[in-house]
């Protein structure tokens, strides 16, 4: 595989800081439900995605899961664990197939510890990852279901550069904090006015511009950070 840079964390970064990254990190292929890090400490790995996407969960008493962070080719997995020893409550896992730079946790600590611009770097994606988790969280707790997996699929797409993923309905539903059926019945009415595509297992973004005008403001909020981080 070409060692071509395509995650806009690393890309945000000065030439001699990438470079040393990069040199301590081995090109790899992400499958669908690989776990990256698991709760209860600090990840063995970290990854910069290059495509594809992770989702962030939380496994509640009852055995359930919801999603409460994403990253994609915006920048890496595990950079809360930079900023100090913690226990976390989260996992993080692939949902949809893609390649990173996958890199020893250990090393991207010493870099982060040396390097003011990696340093800089990160903190400011981590920003970006807490106004995300609060805006999320807002969503989730005011806005209906439609305009929420509207929201969801938007930053998916904006996140893997994809159109179409391997999702099961079920799989939505936690991820979403939503029961099946009233996800079935939203993911139809999408269907019949053309704005996703389904068949087992698969679902297809057929008309982006339609969901936008059904995703609540919070889809524009949270992608204006993403834009402002990187501009």
């Amino acid at each position: 595989m070409a060692r071509e840079v395509t995650n806009r964390l690393l890309e945000s970064l000065n030439r001699k800081t990438r470079q040393m990254v990069i040199a301590r990190s081995s090109l790899v292929d992400l499958s669908v439900r690989q776990t990256l890090s698991d709760a209860g400490g600090p990840p063995k790995l970290a990854y910069f995605l290059l495509s594809g996407f992770a989702s962030e969960v939380v496994q509640l008493a009852d055995g359930e899961f919801v999603e409460i962070g994403l990253v994609g080719n915006e920048g890496l997995t595990g950079s809360y664990y930079l900023l100090g020893p913690s226990s976390s409550l989260h996992r993080c896992f692939i949902q949809t197939t893609g390649t990173a730079y996958e890199i020893p946790f250990s090393e991207l600590e010493n870099l982060f510890a040396a390097s003011p611009d990696l340093r800089s770097g990160v903190l400011k994606y981590v920003q970006h990852q807490i106004a995300h988790l609060a805006q999320t969280a807002a969503c989730n707790r005011v806005h209906d279901a439609a305009p929420r997996f509207a929201r969801w699929l938007l930053t998916i797409q904006d996140r893997s550069r994809a159109a179409e993923f391997s999702l099961t309905q079920d799989f939505l539903a936690q991820m979403l904090g939503i029961g099946r059926p009233t996800l079935n019945i939203v993911a139809r009415s999408f269907e019949k006015a053309g704005l996703v595509g389904h068949r087992r297992g698969t679902v297809q973004i057929l008309n982006r511009t339609g969901l936008r005008a059904i995703a609540c403001l919070c889809y524009e909020t949270t992608r204006q950070v993403l834009v402002k981080l990187y501009a």
